[in-house]
């Protein structure tokens, strides 16, 4: 079972969206004038993202994550924390990028199983189309990056990750491995079970398996 809903309320006080509190894992980016990659110290996993800086608009085209699935194997909860962080991070840094560039609107054009990504994350990203191009099928989402939106997406992060955070805290009794990496883990750390990685491109995990997958 997830251990996470997005049935979220607006909750929250600051509206620093480049705030790194509540955060579960630790991050290093590398960016150039078209990519950035997002990797997760800990589970070894990272997203990488393509973009086309226009004058209106920021248009995304890649958003693909690579999951350690080693992590998967050790504890569901502890991946599903990962890979939920990781998309939230990530969208973080593009809407900071863009607000910056002073855009009001990030076009996401992605190929379907990039676009899952995204699809649970309804409660930032809008507008969800389907069109044929010349690549194929592509997914289009929009998140919005106008001022005001910059609290919303704020507000609304910070609850999921004390969610996120919550539920971790409650597993420790049924789940070695979120105790351990709770209470043990150093900061930046890569887990000792995720240095050997062993991943597929576009992994997608289960946010609401069903219990018959048990």
């Amino acid at each position: 079972m997830s251990i996470i809903d997005f049935n979220l309320e607006n909750k929250g006080s600051s509206n620093k969206l480049n705030s790194i509190s509540n955060l579960i894992f630790s991050y290093k980016i590398k960016q150039s004038p078209s990519h950035i990659t997002l990797k997760q110290n800990e589970s070894n996993s990272c997203m990488e993202i393509n973009f086309l800086n226009t004058e209106n608009l920021l248009q995304v085209t890649k958003f693909q994550t690579t999951l350690n699935e080693k992590l998967e194997i050790v504890s569901e909860s502890l991946a599903d924390a990962a890979m939920i962080e990781l998309v939230l991070e990530s969208l973080k840094f593009i809407f900071s990028f863009a607000s910056k560039k002073g855009h009001q609107k990030i076009s996401f054009i992605l190929p379907e199983e990039e676009a899952d990504h995204l699809i649970d994350f309804n409660i930032f990203v809008k507008n969800y189309t389907s069109q044929m191009t010349r690549e194929g099928r592509r997914i289009i989402l929009s998140l919005f990056c106008f001022p005001e939106y910059e609290d919303y997406l704020y507000k609304q992060s910070q609850s999921l990750k004390n969610k996120i955070k919550c539920e971790l805290w409650k597993l420790q009794r049924e789940d070695f491995h979120v105790k351990d990496y709770l209470q043990n883990n150093k900061r930046g750390e890569t887990l000792e079970y995720c240095k050997d990685m062993m991943s597929s491109k576009d992994t997608i995990l289960p946010l609401f398996p069903n219990k018959e997958d048990k």
